[in-house]
């Protein structure tokens, strides 16, 4: 029987310097994700803002030429989050308050009145600006006075 001194163990892993560098690349790589989709999410946030804010003027101007009397939409830009809601020619109100998620700015008329053949009361073309706070990304929602035909731009 041989006796074998002095074998050094043959244990494998990793060092401290390894398991650092690792950790330092995934920390990295996450973080550049998170920030790729808060802007994805922000982008998200401020297109269906417009794209709600739109349905509102539709509804609105559907209602009126339905039923043939005036529907304005009560715009309240210094609710937080921003707010719409239709009214009847009485001022009582024929939805809910629709309230937009917040992150996002938007810049309008406080009001605008629909007539009974669809066309707006003014006369004057109203524009709506939606912009993200974080990335200053600007959309647009035009209503058209002659017909109040709503576009986004």
């Amino acid at each position: 029987m041989t006796l074998i001194t002095g074998a050094k163990s043959a244990l494998k892993g990793f060092t401290l310097i390894e398991l650092l560098v690792v950790l330092t690349v995934i920390i990295l790589l996450s973080s550049l994700g998170y920030f790729g989709l808060s802007g994805f999410r922000e982008g998200h946030v401020l297109s269906a803002s417009r794209d709600e804010a739109m349905f509102v003027f539709e509804n609105a101007r559907s209602q009126a030429v339905t039923n043939g009397r005036q529907r304005t939409v009560q715009f309240d830009s210094a609710a937080s989050p921003p707010t719409f809601l239709i009214q009847d020619e009485t001022g009582t109100a024929t939805t809910d308050t629709i309230k937009l998620e917040s992150g996002v700015t938007i810049a309008g008329p406080a009001q605008v009145v629909f007539q009974g053949t669809g066309s707006i009361q003014d006369g004057a073309t109203k524009t709506y600006t939606f912009t993200g706070q974080r990335s200053g990304k600007v959309l647009t929602l035009i209503i058209y006075p002659k017909t109040g035909r709503v576009e986004k731009t």
